[in-house]
Formats: structure tokens, sequence, C-alpha cells
């Protein structure tokens, strides 16, 4: 059961730092909950153990999954607006001549529009 413990908080804590929704957690819990109940009634254990277990389990997934979630929200060290001055620049270059390259790469001639978009068009611009 130790182990089962461990995976649903690794599964959970992995949820988090994923930034899944919270609704993720209701396919997990539903997954922990069947595999605790199996494997407690394979265990020979009560019905009072089983529930407790069970929600063990859950518990421990949905704080785990509030950790995680906590942690990914913390701030990097390296964002754009800690980049030096040169570096923005740089950035804000090289993003410019990528978007100039692409504007030239899918350019189309108003003669390459077919008939019926040639004809919406000059009614958005009529």
């Amino acid at each position: 059961m130790l182990a089962l413990l461990s995976i649903a908080c690794a599964a959970g804590a992995a949820c988090g730092l994923a930034r899944l929704k919270v609704w993720a957690l209701i396919p997990a819990s539903v997954s922990f909950a069947v595999i605790a109940v199996v494997l407690g009634s394979n265990l020979g254990l009560t019905g009072g153990r089983i529930i407790l277990i069970v929600f063990a389990v859950l518990m421990l997934l949905q704080v785990s999954y509030l950790i995680g979630a906590v942690l990914s929200e913390t701030p990097t060290r390296h964002r754009v607006s800690d980049r030096l001055p040169g570096e923005r620049e740089l950035l804000w270059t090289v993003q410019m001549a990528i978007a100039d390259e692409l504007r030239v790469y899918f350019a189309r001639s108003l003669d390459e529009v077919p008939q019926q978009l040639r004809a919406k068009l000059a009614m958005l611009d009529g």
C-alpha cells in the first residue's frame, strides 16, 4: 500500500506541475480508488481499512496536485524582461526577420485568390 500512496503522490504532483486542469484528477481518482479497492481485497483487508486507504490515496493525490500547481506558478529566473538590453534588441530583430520571411513566403497576389473569395473580400472592403 505504501507503493500505491507513493505513486498517487507522484501522479498528483505531475498533474499539478504539468498545469493540467483540476478535472484531470477525476479519472486519476477513479483509477486509484479502483486500484486501492482491488489491492486491498486481494490482501484480505477489512472494508473499513480499504475505505481508509482509498481516502488516504485520494487525499494525497489532491494535496500533491495542489503543491505541484503552486510550484509550477513560481516565477522563473530567466524571463525575456530580465535579459540585457542588447539581447532584447537582438531578439526583436530576429523575430521581425522571421515575420518578414513568413510574409514573403505566404504572400499571395489577388489574382491567385479564387473568385468567390475575391467577391467576399470586395464585400468586406465596400
